[in-house]
């Protein structure tokens, strides 16, 4: 999962809880954030999958991957996220980015994405 945070907005854990939750069910294990706040993002989805441990009296956690990418290019974000996303080996896999069309970081994320 690609998550980008231009803004202080989108860095927020109530922005994206109910969609980190929903993920979380379906078995999401990478989480990846992009952005000048990637790593208030980064911290709250690690908030967010605590929680949903307690919630659920589940353990998940040390199977999840987090990581932020404030100080790198959208390139490089995108990079890790195409090559360094880990795959289970249960065939049922995807990738997903969510992006904000009016956000102009955003577009060339997209743009990127489209490339590879």
């Amino acid at each position: 999962m690609l998550l980008t945070a231009w803004n202080a907005k989108r860095a927020s854990g109530t922005f994206w809880s109910s969609l980190i939750e929903f993920l979380l069910d379906r078995g999401a294990t990478s989480f990846i954030s992009i952005g000048d706040y990637s790593e208030q993002l980064h911290d709250e989805i690690d908030e967010l999958v605590y929680r949903y441990n307690d919630l659920h009296g589940t353990k998940i956690s040390p199977s999840i991957m987090t990581t932020f990418h404030t100080n790198d290019t959208g390139e490089d974000g995108v990079y890790f996220f195409i090559h360094c996303t880990d795959f289970k080996s249960n065939g049922k896999n995807c990738m997903l980015a969510i992006l904000d069309d009016g956000s102009v970081e955003d577009q060339k994320v997209a743009k990127l994405l489209k490339i590879i």
